[in-house]
């Protein structure tokens, strides 16, 4: 695989396919770590921008940027299927949680009461309802 990808830098999007609640944004810089530890051929630092109005917890449209990751392409393209299931599956618990949310009138408490995350994800899945979970002060849920 390196030698049919340019080693230079390029960039990669990641845009919201849906209107959602955004959670996981800290894995992507996390995962990258993680990749560049395990493969040694890795010398070039990468980069995550993101726009200030975008964290876990916010709402995002359909279309909207979530991040722009800056790093050579092999990398990027190694690491691009993680990074988008470690989005999703969070993100989808934000929003189902938001959702819920919504249906309670009175101030309630949310527990994660899954009885078996899969191996490894329990505190990421609970993040995810964390960020999901609409107090006084979170943003306009959908």
């Amino acid at each position: 695989m390196p030698a049919l990808i340019p080693i230079s830098g390029r960039s990669a999007a990641i845009i919201a396919r849906q209107d959602c609640i955004l959670a996981g944004i800290g894995c992507v810089a996390r995962i990258l770590d993680v990749y560049a530890a395990l493969d040694g051929a890795v010398t070039a630092h990468y980069e995550v921008t993101t726009h200030p109005e975008i964290f876990d917890g916010v709402r995002l449209h359909k279309g909207q940027s979530v991040a722009v990751i800056q790093h050579n392409a092999r990398v990027i393209l190694s690491c691009e299927r993680v990074i988008l299931n470690f989005l999703q599956r969070m993100s989808g618990i934000a929003t189902l949680t938001r959702k819920s949310s919504r249906r309670c009138r009175a101030p309630r408490r949310a527990f994660s009461t899954r009885a078996r995350p899969p191996p490894g994800l329990r505190v990421i899945d609970k993040n995810a309802v964390r960020c999901g979970w609409r107090t006084k002060s979170s943003p306009r849920p959908l």
